[in-house]
């Protein structure tokens, strides 16, 4: 059984549903979309070429809550 005060809201963890697009150029997008998978605005995130490189689309929609920088890129980070 799952206790709960009454009147207080549950937090929720945020979600972004992400979408794989084939392009007919051959390139593929990384896109957000909604529940119904129709894309939300500004949700395009990456382009991925097919050489492997990948460019990240700027004016990111800041309400996905990703980290982004001055130009509304995401940000990235090597791994090694």
């Amino acid at each position: 059984m799952k206790l709960r005060v009454y009147g207080e809201e549950e937090k929720k963890d945020p979600v972004v549903n992400l979408k794989l697009v084939q392009k007919e150029d051959g390139y593929v997008d990384l896109i957000a979309v909604n529940e119904e998978g129709e894309p939300i605005f500004s949700g395009k995130i990456l382009k991925i070429l097919p050489d492997g490189t990948f460019s990240r689309y700027i004016r990111v929609n800041p309400l996905l809550d990703f980290n982004i920088d001055d130009i509304g890129r995401i940000t990235e980070r090597n791994i090694l």
